[in-house]
């Protein structure tokens, strides 16, 4: 029971990053460091939260006290990181000190004592308590999503679609499996569609290719860049992720965009499908 306990809880904290980071994705940069008021926090400020609290609580977590004499926690609320990347940064290295400690854990050490603020927690009950305190903190990040992102592509069920959703559950047999796995796994399988082409006009171009992000957003599309070759600004590429290759190919292979195409200018579209092996931050 104690081994599924860990397989189970490092799974839930798995899902509710992927959360925060299908959060970073839809947010324009700057809305990043966005405060309601002074009282507020940001999404940056939370994430620089979250990451001095994973450092703290998990580094050398069996031995030392998850408070440590170097963490500066008032510090976490000071709206001074300026850029997106040093944000990621800073999400991704808490992350992986958390779940690097985590996934060490054995069943044998959920009984242990360990030490925050000088108070003792079973090793259990202090994972615990971060699954209470982390998905807390990701809960505020969405929020502050929706309010400050135009077309927030839902999270969970979409609005009106609980029936559906439902229905495709139950026409299944019953099983055992954890209601994460579907999420996990779909996230774990990033999916990219590279296009390249020639525009006549790029100004054309792009009031045509800015009118279909909704059509582009419902068939699966998630986030794109859109680059210019460095001699050549009608030849551009259009660099996106999807929530899978097959839904990218029916959208970009079907009837009526190969309409919209020759209404935007395009000739000779080259459509390169991929799927991400590695992803670093160095």
């Amino acid at each position: 029971m104690n081994t599924n306990y860990l397989e189970s809880v490092i799974k839930q904290f798995e899902y509710y990053k992927m959360l925060g980071e299908k959060t970073f994705y839809q947010i324009p940069d700057e809305k990043l460091f966005w405060q309601y008021n002074e009282e507020s926090n940001s999404i940056a400020i939370v994430v620089k939260h979250l990451w001095g609290n994973m450092m703290s609580r998990w580094t050398d977590f069996l031995t030392t006290d998850g408070e440590k004499d170097w963490r500066n926690r008032d510090a976490e609320f000071d709206n001074d990181i300026t850029t997106k990347n040093e944000m990621i940064n800073r999400w991704d290295e808490g992350w992986k000190v958390f779940l690097e400690t985590l996934k060490s854990l054995k069943e044998e050490d959920l009984d242990k004592i360990i030490y925050i603020r000088n108070q003792g927690h079973t090793v259990l009950e202090a994972i615990n308590r971060q699954l209470a305190h982390y998905p807390y903190h990701i809960g505020q990040i969405v929020f502050i999503g929706k309010m400050i992102t135009d077309n927030w592509n839902s999270l969970s069920i979409p609005k009106g679609n609980s029936s559906n959703y439902n229905a495709d559950k139950f026409s299944k047999p019953k099983e055992l499996v954890h209601f994460t796995e579907e999420f996990l796994i779909n996230e774990s399988k990033k999916n990219y569609v590279l296009i390249i082409h020639k525009v006549k006009d790029y100004l054309k171009w792009k009031m045509i290719f800015d009118d279909s992000s909704n059509m582009r957003k419902t068939a699966g599309e998630i986030s794109y860049q859109v680059l210019k070759y460095e001699l050549d600004s009608n030849k551009i590429i259009h660099f996106s992720m999807w929530d899978s290759i097959e839904n990218a190919k029916i959208f970009f292979e079907s009837k009526e965009l190969e309409q919209i195409r020759l209404e935007a200018g395009v000739s000779m579209p080259d459509f390169i499908y991929l799927e991400e092996l590695e992803k670093r931050t160095l």
